[in-house]
């Protein structure tokens, strides 16, 4: 009688269940996804259009996620606009950060609706300083429990040395910030500058989060300064947080192992700094490691093959300076570039785990690069984590679909690798995602529109090399900017969760842009992320064993 009546239930189950699954094998594993998406026809269910505000603007030329800064628990972006001019300040630059929300956007978004509800603008300083120029989350660099950013002024002036770039960290808030919120206002309780050393080092023209890579319980912040040295070798600089507050400005001149560490670049005309990234836990000793673009570097003779620089984060201290000459294997690596001119380390990110084996991995842009005698098409360069790490130095060419595999851009001059970014989970599968931009590509035969493509990590493999043409909607989809000359995907980064659906969110910029007829205005697109296939309650409520 038992059996008999398992038996009805279980076939009641199977009546109800079999048709749906039916359907579902039917479809490719991401179907929610097309292959091609057009961003000009996101309708603010399933994205949002930020249009700039002012001519020259050039919002949207950088782009990240910003936490949480007013911490309503709901994740926000930043966007920077370094040709803005507040109060008449021309090309001080400013940045705006737009709360994300769960009850929608008003679309398409204008960044002059800003009002401290939505958001707030924050404004440069001086004429010429292109605040805005970068921008990036910081972390919790005070410790109070908020999210913070960074804001990157690479032409500012610093302690009377012309274009030696400053740095912004602005301390999020749970009580309302002001609008606008003026970075000349900063007073070591609501934020601090970060003053460049020397003339002409564009301090600024990158800017991270850093994780914890002093392992001191307190995230840290990376500020890249591609021009410093004699001979423009580059330099990073590592500020570490700290619970009791920071005097502003704050010069790098002073660090001292203690408040931080200055990472000098190597060979001349490397640009070290150029681009900077938290690498996430490479070698997965569970303390925060960092990465280094160098696109100038040259690799057996091979001028601006490009290399990039892998710092292992201690808990036992690290030096200052740090020579990236020391590097040696066991405290961080070198990757060299292939080619001749392939710039690689133009852009750095981490990427999360796309191989899902538990290690973080890394991304490395090499935008002009020609993978198949396609000029300047561009490679990125996956790298997996591993305890292990790699061998010092270690050359890209190398890659084999085991320690990584390279990813090559679809045609001539699309520049794919320009930028490159981590997604987090954007198809609601369990394993991270990437992006990488390509703003050269012509879509839709618009030259220069722009495009950027989503790869979806996978616990099964990558071919390699991975074609970007080969994405399907199943394996990734292509994101087209609008117009051509916007340049769509200049700058990529995941967005966290802006609409609070519980699915991460991707976000892109395309500085050139010219919405509402505003000449270079610039604009940002947020695409949401979607899991409706991998939703795994549809059977919630259904047990055949009752």
């Amino acid at each position: 009688m038992q059996n008999h009546k398992f038996t009805v239930r279980k076939t009641a189950y199977q009546m109800l269940i079999m048709p749906l699954l039916f359907v579902l094998a039917q479809l490719p594993a991401h179907a929610q996804f097309k292959s091609e998406v057009e961003l000009g026809k996101l309708n603010g269910q399933d994205g949002l259009i930020i249009n700039g505000a002012e001519a020259s603007g050039f919002s949207g030329y950088s782009v990240s996620h910003a936490g949480d800064i007013n911490h309503d628990g709901i994740s926000d972006i930043i966007i920077g606009s370094f040709g803005a001019a507040p109060e008449s300040n021309d090309r001080a630059g400013k940045s705006y950060v737009l709360f994300g929300s769960d009850s929608g956007f008003i679309h398409p978004f204008n960044l002059s609706s800003i009002d401290g509800l939505n958001g707030v603008q924050i404004d440069g300083i001086n004429s010429l300083d292109q605040s805005g120029y970068s921008v990036s989350a910081a972390g919790d660099i005070n410790a109070d429990g908020i999210d913070d950013v960074i804001i990157g002024a690479n032409n500012a002036s610093s302690n009377g040395n012309a274009n030696a770039g400053s740095g912004f960290v602005v301390f999020g808030s749970d009580s309302p910030l002001p609008n606008p919120f003026k970075l000349a206002n900063l007073n070591g309780l609501n934020g601090f500058q970060i003053n460049g050393v020397s003339m002409s080092d564009e301090t600024g023209i990158s800017v991270g989060a850093a994780g914890d890579i002093n392992a001191d319980g307190i995230d840290d912040v990376l500020i890249g300064a591609s021009s410093a040295g004699v001979d423009e070798q580059g330099r990073s600089y590592v500020v570490f947080g700290d619970a009791l507050g920071f005097s502003t400005p704050f010069n790098l001149t002073s660090i001292n192992a203690l408040n931080g560490i200055s990472l000098n670049g190597v060979m001349a005309m490397e640009f070290s700094g150029h681009a900077v990234s938290s690498a996430g836990d490479f070698n997965g000793d569970g303390i925060s490691d960092l990465i280094i673009g160098a696109y100038g570097a040259e690799f057996n003779e091979n001028s601006q093959a490009g290399r990039t620089y892998m710092v292992y984060g201690r808990d036992t201290g690290l030096p200052n300076p740090y020579n990236l000459t020391t590097l040696d294997g066991t405290i961080g690596f070198s990757m060299n570039g292939r080619a001749f001119n392939d710039w690689s380390g133009f852009g750095v990110s981490e990427a999360g785990d796309v191989n899902a084996d538990g290690f973080d991995d890394i991304i490395i842009g090499a935008y002009k690069a020609s993978p198949n005698g396609k000029t300047e098409a561009g490679i990125t360069y996956v790298v997996f984590g591993s305890i292990s790490g790699l061998i010092h130095p270690f050359e890209l060419r190398l890659l084999d679909g085991q320690n990584g595999f390279a990813v090559h851009g679809v045609s001539a001059g699309d520049l794919s690798g320009i930028s490159v970014g981590s997604l987090g989970d954007v198809n609601g599968d369990q394993i991270d995602d990437f992006i990488v931009g390509a703003s050269g590509a012509s879509p839709l035969d618009k030259i220069g529109a722009g495009s950027c493509y989503v790869v979806f990590g996978t616990d099964e493999g990558f071919p390699h090399p991975f074609e970007l043409a080969t994405l399907n909607g199943q394996n990734g989809f292509v994101l087209h900017g609008i117009n051509a000359g916007d340049g769509a995907c200049n700058s990529v980064s995941g967005a966290g969760d802006v609409n609070a659906d519980g699915i991460a969110d991707i976000l892109v910029g395309a500085g050139n842009a010219s919405p509402n007829d505003i000449s270079k205005s610039g604009s940002t697109y947020v695409v949401f992320g979607d899991d409706r296939i991998f939703k795994d309650s549809f059977d919630d409520g259904i047990n055949p064993e009752e």
